[in-house]
């Protein structure tokens, strides 16, 4: 936005921030903290300056981010919060823009624009990192993978938190239950990091529990058993496969 325009409200104008900045700047910050497995985000009031969430903040409220969030649900949550906190502010809104404080650049991270192809499973990757993707981009773009050609989005999983593995290759159904139908993931064990919200996953095993096939409607795991729709050893793969 021009300065111009920006310095012409005579308080200046103030934007409503879905993360505690610096961290994830940009356009989507509650899917990067999502995908990130941050366990915690928050909303900041910020003075708007003429560049990309740069300005001094004028107000912070956390939040935490549950284990099972999705996008949807976390966005609901920032809307709620954001409101109450922008309402917060303006009843004294002298005060706080005497107080703001700035921002220490070199903590800053960037939420970059979710783009489409994001959705697409990689079964090389942690199972964690995948349960992460799924619960990240619901609503959109989805998280989705291929069986046979055919686009199938993955709705709801959860990793294995076990030290068993399974030695079937990534994107490998290992069996088809009642209750979920286990894939094979990738080999290597996630290391928590200071933003995890989770511990490290010594599994290699993504419990899928809801999935829906193109064309067709959502099913659980109890539905597709009973539809003999996937069955074990069927391969995931990408679409180029």
């Amino acid at each position: 936005m021009p300065i111009g325009v920006l310095t012409t409200p005579t308080h200046g104008c103030l934007n409503i921030h879905a993360s505690l900045l610096p961290r994830w700047r940009g356009a989507a910050p509650i899917h990067r903290a999502l995908l990130a497995g941050d366990d915690e985000t928050g909303i900041t009031i910020m003075q708007m300056d003429k560049g990309l969430d740069t300005g001094d903040m004028l107000y912070k409220v956390s939040a935490s981010i549950e284990p099972d969030e999705t996008a949807a649900s976390l966005h609901d949550k920032m809307a709620a919060l954001g409101a109450t906190a922008i309402a917060t502010v303006l009843k004294e809104l002298s005060h706080y823009q005497a107080q703001a404080v700035a921002q220490d650049d070199s903590q800053a991270n960037y939420a970059e624009k979710l783009v489409k192809t994001e959705g697409e499973v990689d079964w090389t990757k942690p199972a964690a990192t995948i349960e992460r993707q799924i619960r990240g981009l619901t609503p959109w773009p989805g998280a989705y993978t291929f069986l046979n050609g055919q686009r199938v989005k993955i709705l709801a999983a959860l990793p294995i938190n076990t030290t068993q593995k399974t030695d079937k290759p990534a994107g490998t159904v290992v069996s088809v239950g009642r209750k979920a139908i286990l894939v094979a993931c990738g080999q290597e064990a996630e290391q928590a990091n200071d933003n995890a919200a989770h511990d490290v996953q010594l599994s290699n095993t993504l419990a899928i529990t809801k999935l829906q096939f193109a064309g067709g409607k959502p099913m659980t795991a109890e539905q597709l058993c009973h539809g003999n729709q996937l069955n074990d050893g069927d391969q995931f793969t990408a679409e180029s496969k």
